[in-house]
């Protein structure tokens, strides 16, 4: 493990660390460690090389994760899963940080991590049955008996099997505030995406079964009302208004908007204009 930068001042409600007993119970999936900590701002971790997945969840505050290039803010309901060999960063930010956690080995995970990525990328929202499964883990290893090792693995499957599944239903309220400052601009769907903490395949997927149509299709909505609304209140050009709401060309315009509302935007404005 190769720390770079280490302060934790925390209050550790509960940490626990759990090692078989038994060589034949390698075959079982299970966590190194675990805890629960209430962290304060000045809490911060930042290493590289640890050969550990890490399951974040966090229940209250405010925290943070640098990951892979991308910085995520920590609410709560999120949940982070990241593969510690990678160089990486999580702490406090500004006030106190309650989340609960689990450390379990690279290899044993790491088919689970792979289908945990690609569905949902490492930060989402998740449920509060995490926090069901964390304690009964956190139990099995403190009351230990002849099927701890057994019944510890039970756990860790239906708590990774519950972060591939989902069962959230999201208002993308960060993607339609993204989309409404940003929408004069070269909006991506990565970007967009990102906005959110999802994967872009899952992002699509999901929006689409939320609203009921893509996200392309929803920034493209929302271009044709400012284009609408600029057509009928200012003097502004076809051109000017295309270019000012974010469409690559006036032609591009032009036909989306004809495809949109049956007419041509000069048509629209002709009709609906309030300027005299």
């Amino acid at each position: 493990m190769v720390i770079i930068k280490y302060r934790e001042p925390v209050n550790v409600i509960s940490s626990i660390s759990y090692m078989p007993q038994d060589e034949k119970d390698d075959c079982f999936i299970s966590p190194s460690n675990m805890g629960l900590f209430n962290a304060v701002p000045e809490y911060v971790v930042e290493r590289k090389n640890y050969d550990y997945l890490l399951i974040a969840y966090t229940t209250g505050g405010c925290g943070y994760l640098k990951y892979n290039n991308c910085f995520h803010t920590l609410k709560k309901g999120d949940i982070f899963v990241i593969d510690c060999n990678d160089r990486h960063e999580y702490g406090s930010l500004d006030e106190n940080w309650n989340f609960y956690w689990i450390h379990a080995s690279t290899n044993s995970l790491i088919d689970y991590y792979k289908k945990i990525i690609q569905a949902r990328g490492n930060v989402f929202k998740h449920s509060d049955v995490f926090i069901n499964l964390w304690e009964k883990i956190y139990n099995n290893i403190f009351e230990q008996d002849i099927n701890t090792a057994a019944k510890i693995n039970l756990c860790m499957h239906e708590l990774m099997t519950s972060l591939i599944i989902v069962n959230t239903k999201y208002d993308f309220e960060k993607v339609k505030a993204l989309i409404s400052l940003k929408y004069n601009e070269k909006l991506t769907l990565e970007e967009m995406a990102k906005s959110e903490s999802m994967s872009k395949y899952f992002f699509i997927r999901e929006f689409k079964s939320a609203l009921g149509i893509t996200p392309y299709e929803y920034l493209l909505n929302y271009r044709i009302g400012a284009a609408k609304q600029l057509l009928t209140s200012t003097l502004m050009t076809v051109d000017e208004i295309a270019l000012g709401c974010g469409f690559n060309s006036t032609s591009n315009f032009i036909k989306r908007f004809k495809r949109s509302l049956g007419m041509t935007p000069l048509l629209y404005r002709k009709k609906y204009s309030n300027i005299v």
